[in-house]
């Protein structure tokens, strides 16, 4: 089996003197190495704006513009500003000019004569450094891809269910019409158990739809009142609320930056689930606080007095699908909470969630003040 060859990194030595250039490029010479030479800063500021590098080896004394002045001027431009520079001098030892070296953007400075070995050490660590950098740019831009793709096919599938899902429901309609009259008891009870079904089956679409939208595409943000925004969700959760004789009570709540609607879609489903996850013999109390506020960042916690959650459980509540009551007993596609966290991410927050099993839940929910 053949061998794949070494991917090759960019290295530029810079030196008017063709002598230093060859003694430079032999001591460095290797198979995953692209070497490349110049012999002033015009010439080298012009290839690194063409080539990507992993390191410049930079002369100070050169005619013209001198190592010092080229290596500020890759400073001053984007694509250079990032790539480390050593300097190589034969003269000006002085603490002076070494200082002026590390002033003007160098992560090292050799005199001459060189030692090869501690050369190649000190080169080797850098492009090192520059590979591991390379690789997790790369791992990351794989990981956008196949979150974005995950995102499309949730979102075409779920597009793709809406069609038979709406002609079950139209047939399960005239069912209901044509037939409800002259069906017996178990029979309208088979109806109600496909309507309940279908509904769940629309309650999932939607939620994948919402999950596979949230935070999708990159939104304007702009400050909003988290006052105004539990108003909002509190009217949305009216009927819930009265029907479960829940009390909601809420602090003075700060500005943060934000998308409106997804801010509401997630303090919809953090108080939503605390309306659904009650106890039987306890009327809910949910409260809205301000723990922490500063400059920068602000921290609501959303504590109820539910059922509660086994503390072990605390990251996966946030996976989507994950439900920590059996199948059944509570409506619900186990997609909320996975949205909540994939909103807040988007704002660059934080949320993690503590509870105790017949006690409650509370959710820490950490959102930026700017952007």
């Amino acid at each position: 089996m053949r061998e794949e060859s070494p991917i090759k990194v960019g290295l530029l030595i810079v030196d008017d003197r063709p002598e230093n250039l060859l003694s430079l490029e032999a001591i460095l010479e290797a198979p995953d190495r692209e070497i490349v030479r110049a012999n002033s800063g015009n010439e080298a500021l012009s290839l690194m704006l063409k080539h990507d590098f992993a390191l410049v080896l930079l002369d100070v004394q050169m005619p013209g513009m001198d190592g010092f002045e080229t290596a500020q001027l890759m400073r001053g431009l984007e694509k250079t500003r990032g790539v480390p520079i050593i300097f190589v001098s034969a003269i000006n030892k002085e603490q002076t000019f070494v200082f002026r070296g590390y002033e003007a953007g160098a992560v090292d400075y050799l005199f001459k004569p060189i030692e090869p070995h501690i050369l190649q050490g000190k080169v080797n660590v850098f492009l090192d450094l520059y590979r591991q950098r390379e690789a997790k740019k790369q791992l990351l831009a794989e990981l956008e891809r196949s979150n974005q793709e995950l995102q499309d096919f949730a979102h075409m599938t779920s597009h793709d269910l809406k069609a038979p899902l709406r002609s079950v429901r139209f047939s399960l309609q005239m069912l209901r019409e044509d037939f409800e009259p002259v069906l017996n008891e178990e029979g309208v009870e088979y109806l109600d158990t496909m309507d309940r079904s279908v509904k769940r089956m629309q309650t999932l679409i939607d939620d994948l739809l919402d999950y596979a939208k949230a935070a999708n595409s990159p939104t304007a943000f702009e400050t909003l009142p988290l006052n105004r925004i539990i108003e909002d969700v509190l009217v949305d959760l009216h009927g819930q609320i009265q029907e479960t004789g829940a009390t909601v009570a809420s602090d003075d709540l700060p500005n943060v930056r934000g998308d409106g609607t997804q801010l509401t879609r997630l303090f919809q489903n953090l108080i939503g689930n605390a309306l659904k996850y009650r106890r039987p013999d306890e009327k809910p109390h949910i409260t809205l606080k301000t723990e922490h506020c500063d400059d920068s960042r602000c921290t609501v916690v959303v504590t109820d007095n539910g059922m509660g959650f086994d503390n072990q459980h605390a990251e996966r509540i946030f996976l989507p699908f994950q439900r920590l009551v059996p199948k059944g007993k509570l409506e619900g596609s186990g997609i909320g909470l996975a949205i909540c966290k994939k909103i807040v991410n988007h704002h660059g927050g934080t949320i993690n969630a503590s509870g105790e099993i017949g006690i409650g839940a509370t959710f820490r929910v950490t959102l930026r003040r700017h952007q």
